[in-house]
């Protein structure tokens, strides 16, 4: 990872991290002089690893200086999808 991060949302510990978190930090790591980017020791260029308590995130960030502030050509993340029932159903035949 890149960098650790621990979300509070709500008054609560987040399980992993939020998506708009994710982009922001994103954002953040290619801002010169950001306290992100002082502090994240990025090894892809294309890429932010966030962990957090779930295990890590990849954010998509691809960014250039214009004028020393910083243009975002990129921002993203992937969702993953998980099993919320299992289940059968019966169905008359035709």
């Amino acid at each position: 990872m890149d960098l650790r991060v621990r979300l509070l949302f709500m008054n609560r510990l987040h399980e992993s991290i939020a998506g708009s978190g994710s982009i922001c930090l994103a954002a953040a790591s290619r801002v010169p002089g950001s306290v992100v980017a002082g502090i994240a020791a990025v090894r892809r260029p294309g890429e932010l690893l966030i962990g957090h308590p779930s295990g890590v995130t990849p954010a998509k960030v691809q960014a250039r200086l214009e004028g020393g502030s910083a243009v975002f050509g990129v921002l993203g993340f992937s969702r993953t999808a998980r099993r919320l029932m299992a289940g059968s159903a019966y169905l008359p035949p035709f």
